[in-house]
């Protein structure tokens, strides 16, 4: 009976992850998470500078296609607007009717449902010019590129992929060595404190937060917040099951005393519900690390 239940926690455990990656972020109202792509540019002319994203489809969430006879509703991007749709790419790409003006910040940042492929488009008021990127990709919830300086004549853009991966690894691991603290604080009302049942305790909680939080900043990685909160509550659940059957059958012959199967389940219970409690207290103080 025990192995099939741990086989069926394990099972659980490979279906979770799968899962999520496909699992909508609910919307209620349009509330949510939505994708988006942040540019970064190294160098920019010293002058006025607009930029869009090209889109290969003719709709992108609410943004569409423009058409003749489409103003903005600020008179200032009148001319921008002008100057994007008469732009004619190579290759049929789209005009969204989304801009945004990037000399100041040196950043282009489409928040809310940018196309899932395009082009990174620039346009110099004063000179005219236009500089242009080659077909890219959202890929990821939050896609990150970086733009290497750009010539006061326009041309081709080059982008590079830069999402922040060593950012979020330090976070994983941060996040992984406070919860096996948590989980081995918490071993100690339970009177699991000998040498031998820290070191059972350490090696199972390593094995599973590492799964735990790899997995789910994968998830996040692909799906957003609403996917990670959905697969964080399935996959603490899974690991609170695997660690019950595992503490329910090693720490009696481990421990210098027996410990019943409802004190190993009671604490497999604290130390997830701690851990699970102060991670999402975390993930509202510290957001960073999530």
């Amino acid at each position: 009976m025990k192995r099939k239940t741990l086989l069926s926690i394990l099972i659980l455990l490979v279906c979770a992850v799968p899962a999520a990656l496909r699992f909508p972020a609910p919307a209620y109202a349009d509330v949510g998470p939505k994708p988006s792509v942040r540019i970064e540019f190294q160098e920019l002319p010293d002058e006025p500078c607009w930029g869009t994203l090209l889109s290969k489809e003719e709709r992108s969430g609410p943004w569409t296609a423009w058409e003749e006879g489409d103003e903005p509703h600020d008179e200032e991007e009148a001319p921008i607007w002008t100057a994007f749709a008469s732009y004619a790419d190579a290759d049929g790409y789209h005009f969204l009717k989304w801009v945004s003006r990037v000399d100041a910040s040196g950043r282009l940042n489409w928040e809310y449902l940018p196309p899932s492929t395009f082009k990174i488009l620039l346009y110099f008021p004063e000179s005219g010019s236009y500089a242009v990127s080659g077909s890219l990709h959202r890929y990821a919830m939050h896609s990150y590129y970086t733009v290497a300086p750009v010539s006061a004549d326009g041309g081709a853009l080059s982008a590079s992929l830069s999402y922040p991966y060593a950012s979020s690894l330090e976070a994983l691991l941060w996040r992984i060595v406070l919860t096996i603290l948590i989980e081995i604080a918490a071993a100690v009302p339970f009177g699991l404190s000998t040498k031998r049942l820290l070191l059972l305790l350490i090696g199972v909680n390593l094995v599973t937060q590492i799964l735990l939080n790899a997995s789910l900043a994968l998830i996040s990685y692909l799906n957003g917040s609403f996917a990670f909160v959905a697969a964080y509550l399935l996959l603490e659940a899974a690991v609170f099951g695997l660690e019950a059957m595992i503490y329910t059958r090693w720490l009696s012959p481990l421990g210098r005393k027996p410990v019943s199967n409802g004190r190993a389940i009671a604490y497999a219970a604290a130390a997830n519900g701690a851990s699970f409690v102060c991670g999402f207290l975390m993930a509202f103080w510290f957001p960073a690390f999530f």
